[in-house]
């Protein structure tokens, strides 16, 4: 089998299975069947063509598992008839257990939009902890001397890489002595509060003092509002004794001028962000000035 990530761009993530040994085209689309299907169609045309050019070199070898390499004539079998994501931001973990579990015919174990939960802060240790992660010994990393010396190529991922912040409250308040563990982390620690989550991201921002890295840009988004933040002005914008960023504050307005609850609000609430605002004040200095020369 080949896996195949396809994408709806801007919109939606789905799996799609070339499977040799039954000549289909699997979908595991984590929405049903109500979705459309021609970006999956276009990725096909050009593995067709690319799977033609190789047919044409001395060296290929079709060999047994692979009879049948006209894949545009293979039948296009929806997996899920029926949703089982019910919000709209888990598409792509979704498509990512569908890559583990599918065995071809059946999916070897069940998930739910519930499971996505954990899914989702497993992945985000998993893909820190990979041996392919090219920002390894960055602050938020804290290795004992032991660890150290483990080589680069031993497999030090597992489902017990989640240290959970309640967990680790619960150790220190078990500890014989009462004394709060200062020493270094072994694990990044994942919170189970989003609070408390929020709180670990920002102390590791702050931690953060080197100066090539704080002019990295770590934020950018074009909806609903034009965005782009250096580290640099993430710290500042934590920060809570200077202004907030004039950006954050147009974009926390677009959001909230977006959000459907408030739109239907009678009398119908109305926002404006400060460019609005510089606009307005200086359209009327201008009046003004126009105004007082008149005069």
């Amino acid at each position: 089998m080949v896996f195949l990530p396809i994408n709806i761009r801007k919109c939606h993530w789905y799996l799609s299975v070339i499977n040799a040994k039954k000549r289909e085209i699997q979908v595991l689309d984590s929405l049903g069947v109500g979705m459309g299907r021609s970006d999956l169609t276009m990725t096909l045309q050009g593995l067709d063509k690319h799977l033609k050019i190789a047919c044409d070199m001395p060296e290929f070898k079709r060999g047994d598992r692979w009879q049948d390499l006209d894949i545009m004539n293979w039948t296009v079998v929806d997996k899920f008839q029926e949703p089982i994501q019910t919000d709209s931001a888990s598409c792509g973990l979704f498509m990512l257990n569908c890559m583990e579990y599918w065995t071809g015919d059946i999916l070897s174990d069940n998930f739910t939009q519930e499971d996505m939960k954990e899914f989702r802060r497993k992945l985000a240790v998993i893909l820190l902890e990979t041996e392919l992660n090219k920002l390894k010994g960055s602050p938020i990393y804290y290795r004992t001397d032991n660890e150290e010396n483990v080589s680069d190529n031993e497999e030090n991922v597992s489902d017990s890489d989640v240290e959970f912040l309640e967990d680790r409250k619960r150790k220190r308040q078990d500890s014989h002595d009462g004394a709060e563990d200062k020493g270094p982390l072994r694990n990044p620690i994942m919170a189970v509060d989003p609070q408390d989550l929020v709180d670990e991201l920002c102390n590791h921002i702050m931690s953060i003092n080197d100066a090539t890295s704080l002019e990295k840009e770590w934020v950018r988004s074009s909806k609903p509002h034009p965005i782009g933040l250096s580290l640099r002005r993430i710290k500042g914008i934590i920060r809570r004794d200077q202004p907030l960023d004039i950006d954050c504050f147009n974009m926390a307005i677009c959001i909230l001028a977006s959000d459907e609850a408030l739109l239907t609000r009678d009398p119908p609430v109305r926002f404006m962000d400060l460019q609005f605002c510089t606009a307005v004040i200086e359209a009327a200095l201008t009046s003004l000035r126009d105004l007082d020369s008149r005069v």
